[in-house]
């Protein structure tokens, strides 16, 4: 059997690749327009989603601004904080200049460590002892007023008993009158002192400025104590029931002065309240 010739046999191959080609250019050109729809329709799919992802970049570029925001709020806040506190820091401590040195007493700065306020006998820690000239029974006071005396005494340390100590007595006087008794603190509402002894003829009137009498060994005079709050009159008593309030308040006690040489400040000189 002949077989067929290399020519022939090139022919067909070509004309069926021609024929390939042609039917894949007619497919193209047919679905062309379907395509064009697609592009344009994943166009219109790709605009309308565009806005809310936008959107979307918008509100997490907000969200980003805003954390930054809080965050060097919280910083400004927290440098204004420190501003303020060192403002009421250097306030406090100009007045305790102040009063240092307008005042005629040998007066010892002093800071309080620790503080046992509410206790059933309250004292204090101070940064003082005898190494500074620090003594037994020296009073402690405030520009505010009194706070208490030193009980005990290290080389660097003391303890003060606090006016509020059940065992605290001092001298006291009504300013501006005849007035005089004793200092104690009212273990009843815990909250103010009692001048016992100012006999009923003495009139006594509510706001008047209590202070030491200097009849004292250690406080000297005219040292402020408090304010008349209250004058009662109990049945069968000869003498006034006066509550007074304090002038200084320990639970913002920090500073204070050690009077030192106390005895000698008793004849000396006074406290200009």
């Amino acid at each position: 059997m002949a077989q067929p010739s290399n020519g022939f046999f090139g022919r067909d191959t070509l004309l069926g690749a021609f024929l390939l080609l042609l039917s894949i250019l007619i497919m193209v050109l047919r679905f062309d327009d379907g395509l064009a729809n697609l592009r344009q329709g994943s166009l219109a799919v790709v605009s309308r989603l565009e806005a809310p992802l936008s959107n979307v970049r918008v509100f997490r570029q907000a969200l980003n601004t805003n954390r930054e925001l809080q965050q060097q709020n919280i910083l400004l806040q927290d440098e204004l904080n420190r501003l303020r506190s060192a403002e009421t820091q250097n306030t406090i401590l100009r007045d305790l200049i102040n009063f240092q040195d307008g005042s005629t007493l040998d007066l010892l700065p002093v800071q309080f460590q620790s503080k046992s306020i509410f206790s059933p006998n309250p004292t204090g820690s101070i940064t003082a002892g005898s190494e500074l000239d620090v003594e037994l029974g020296d009073p402690v006071i405030h520009p505010q007023g009194i706070v208490g005396r030193v009980i005990l005494t290290t080389r660097h340390r003391a303890q003060v008993m606090f006016y509020s100590h059940p065992n605290f007595r001092v001298s006291a006087k009504i300013l501006d009158s005849r007035a005089t008794g004793i200092i104690r603190w009212d273990l009843q509402n815990n909250q103010s002192m009692i001048l016992d002894y100012v006999p009923l003829t003495i009139p006594v009137q509510v706001g008047q400025e209590v202070v030491t009498s200097g009849f004292s060994e250690q406080f000297p005079e005219n040292i402020p104590i408090g304010i008349v709050e209250s004058v009662e009159r109990q049945p069968d008593q000869s003498s006034w029931v006066i509550t007074v309030t304090p002038s200084v308040d320990l639970n913002r006690l920090a500073e204070g002065f050690v009077v030192l040489n106390s005895q000698d400040s008793v004849l000396q000189g006074e406290v200009n309240p």
